[in-house]
């Protein structure tokens, strides 16, 4: 490999470092405490929902039909 090879492979590596970083931050979940209460929160209402649905349909009320 001769210098300007070498010169060209450092200034590539330079560029795709922030690249890869990027893509990493984007593709790993947000873990951070204030986060991970959020999708607590978010999980939930989806199952208390869910939940209240199914009840209302054993006892036979007014919402049988289910919300998706």
């Amino acid at each position: 490999m001769t210098g300007a090879e070498l010169g060209t492979a450092i200034k590539a590596a330079g560029y795709a470092k922030p690249v890869v970083g990027w893509v990493r931050r984007k593709m790993r979940p947000d873990i951070s405490r204030i986060a991970l209460i959020g999708y607590a929160d978010n999980l939930a209402d989806a199952v208390s929902g869910r939940e209240t649905d199914l009840l209302d349909q054993l006892r036979g009320g007014p919402d049988m039909i289910v919300r998706s």
